[in-house]
């Protein structure tokens, strides 16, 4: 009886691995979990060494958690015997992320200090604050190897004690002291008014090598650090994100020549970045503080920022909190450009804390609308009032491709969605996609387009987009990928 083909095919194509060259086999490798790792090293003496090569760990992910669980109390127990393992055999490790470190310092602390043939390229490690010296320890150790470059630090709880928070100092002076860091990723959370920290050492120079800096903390305790950390950085760092109203800060930003993106408060001396030749993108906190750190005062350098950096800006976000009194909503006007030339926006988004007064920013968006020639997708995250959307006429936006809108209150998206005002903008806008946000509508919905058009049902965790062109037409914008929707209407 012959063999079935499949089986004969398999005879004429198999290859032993063992006639594989090391490359394909240590690409093979970079596929498999740690666990399978440590196994295959019992194959023969070939796979050991191959296992346990630097290019095969330099993509592997390794994550302990320092939580209790009484559920998952094996599952943790082989975690930690897992790290241990991993961190005691593997000559590197591309990824480890602990989160409360303290809790499980004692069974992977040990290896990663003490071990002088294991090193790191990215850190992420959860803490609390008094742990931040053993956190240091690390650090320190891992500079040593000169291969770590990324680091993402986050502070667990409040730092309600004063040797905490000059642990914590002491831990970003170690940060500022480690050189080839590319990422680095820090959140503090809120801390006490009454701590005071001692004088910044003078930190070991390192060279610039800095892209990507995340730094965000309160009540300007770390104002000293952030800088020193700008200062380093200045020729590299190309994406920001700070919480700082240091005009020191400010400074440093300006100074740099590859900043791209930037997230920030609103700063002392916010005219300076106008300078930054290559900041195409910004996300601006305007959450007003009535205490110590207000930002009225701080709004006419704003205005005179936006004025100026409009024609070289793509991308905005203002955050807009709680108080929006009428000299911070008029900020918004300050987008269309210096008046002699069109803004360069393409993306324009609004963000807010809470639904009241949301529509304020609407009226001075209205007026700048024919300054926005290259505006491609606007969110107002909001509801779009009757005279915004008489506003969008056809003429004005005329490469808008995206409008991210909140629906009112007890209104059915369906029936919003095909009225009459809104049809009237997509007959003038025939490009124009609608992205609809709130009031999901459910099985039990009862409007007349629900009861029709069973098409038109909505999942309630999910947005809805609204567009009139034919839905195989090239629109030049890819829905998944740019708007992030996942379900789709389409009216004719």
């Amino acid at each position: 009886m012959a063999r079935p083909i499949w089986r004969r095919f398999c005879r004429v194509i198999r290859m032993e691995f063992s006639a594989l060259p090391d490359e394909v086999l240590l690409h093979a490798l970079t596929f498999l979990t740690p666990a399978t790792l440590l196994r295959c090293r019992a194959v023969c003496r070939r796979w050991k060494q191959l296992a346990l090569h630097p290019l095969v760990w330099r993509s592997q992910t390794l994550r302990i958690s320092g939580g209790r669980n009484t559920n998952k109390g094996m599952a943790r127990h082989r975690q930690l015997r897992l790290a241990t393992v991993v961190l005691r055999l593997a000559p590197c490790l591309g990824l480890l992320k602990v989160s409360d470190f303290g809790k499980v310092f004692d069974v992977v602390g040990p290896a990663l200090i003490n071990n002088s043939k294991f090193s790191l390229y990215d850190l992420d490690i959860s803490f609390r604050s008094s742990d931040a010296f053993m956190v240091a320890m690390v650090l320190d150790r891992q500079a040593s190897f000169g291969r770590l470059k990324a680091v993402r630090l986050r502070v667990l709880g409040h730092a309600s004690q004063d040797a905490a928070v000059r642990r914590l100092g002491g831990l970003l002076l170690q940060l500022i002291r480690t050189p080839g860091l590319q990422s680095v990723e820090i959140s503090i959370p809120s801390m006490p008014g009454d701590v005071t920290l001692p004088p910044l050492e003078r930190p070991v120079l390192v060279s610039a090598s800095l892209q990507r800096l995340s730094f965000v903390y309160n009540r300007g305790y770390f104002d000293l650090h952030l800088c020193v950390l700008l200062k380093l950085h200045t020729a590299t760092l190309e994406e920001v994100k700070i919480a700082t109203f240091d005009a020191h800060a400010a400074f440093l930003l300006s100074r740099m020549p590859r900043l791209r993106k930037l997230q920030c408060t609103v700063m002392d001396a916010m005219p300076l970045l106008q300078h930054c030749p290559s900041l195409r993108a910004l996300r601006l906190d305007l959450r007003v503080d009535a205490g110590l750190h207000s930002t009225r005062a701080r709004l006419s350098g704003l205005a005179a920022f936006l004025r100026a950096a409009g024609t070289r800006l793509h991308s905005v976000e203002l955050v807009f909190g709680d108080d929006k009194p009428d000299e911070l909503v008029d900020v918004v006007a300050c987008l269309g450009g210096p008046g002699t030339a069109s803004a360069a926006l393409r993306r324009l988004a609004f963000s807010h804390s809470v639904t009241e007064d949301a529509e304020k920013p609407l009226l001075p968006l209205a007026s700048i609308l024919e300054h926005l020639p290259d505006l491609t997708f606007l969110d107002i995250d909001c509801v779009a009032t009757d005279a915004f959307l008489e506003a969008l006429d056809g003429s004005v936006l005329p490469q808008l491709l995206g409008l991210a809108v909140y629906l009112p209150r007890d209104v059915c998206k369906h029936v919003w969605s095909h009225g009459q005002r809104l049809r009237a903008v997509l007959r003038k806008n025939p490009r124009l996609h609608v992205v609809m946000k709130g009031n999901d509508c459910d099985e039990f919905c009862v409007c007349e387009f629900c009861q029709q058009y069973t098409c038109h049902h909505v999942p309630g965790d999910l947005k809805c987009i609204m567009y009139s062109h034919p839905t195989g037409a090239r629109c030049g914008l890819l829905h998944d990928a740019h708007l992030e929707m996942r379900v789709f209407c389409r009216w004719f």
